[in-house]
C-alpha cells in the first residue's frame, strides 16, 4: 500500500476476519484518502471498496473523545443486499480496537 500501513491494532482482527493483504483496490484508494483526498472510484462487488473507504474514517476517530465523530449511513440498492452481514462484520472487526 505505497507508505500506508494499517494500525497494528486492527491487524490481528483483519486477520481473524481472513483480510491479509490488501486488496489492489484498497491499496490505490487507503493512501489517497488517508491524505483527505476527494476519490471516485468504481470496480466489482467484492473487491474492497467498502472496508478502503472505512479504514482512513476510523483511523481519525479518538476514542478519547466522548462525542459523535462519524456516523455511517449504508445503503441497499438490491433487496438482496439487505441479507448482508456487513454491518455485523464491521463492527465485529473494529468495534474491540476503540
Amino acid at each position: 500500500m505505497s507508505d500506508y500501513i494499517f494500525p497494528s491494532q486492527w491487524l490481528e482482527k483483519l486477520s481473524e476476519k481472513n483480510i491479509k493483504e490488501p486488496s489492489a483496490v484498497q491499496k490505490q484508494i487507503i493512501p489517497l484518502l488517508s491524505e483527505n483526498k476527494n476519490i471516485i472510484y468504481q470496480s466489482e462487488t467484492g473487491t474492497g471498496k467498502t472496508l478502503a473507504y472505512l479504514i482512513p474514517l476510523l483511523e481519525k476517530i479518538d476514542p478519547n473523545i466522548k462525542e459523535v465523530q462519524l456516523l455511517l449511513s449504508i445503503s441497499y440498492h438490491k433487496k438482496e443486499d439487505l441479507s448482508t452481514d456487513f454491518p455485523k462484520n464491521l463492527f465485529s472487526v473494529f468495534w474491540t480496537v476503540f
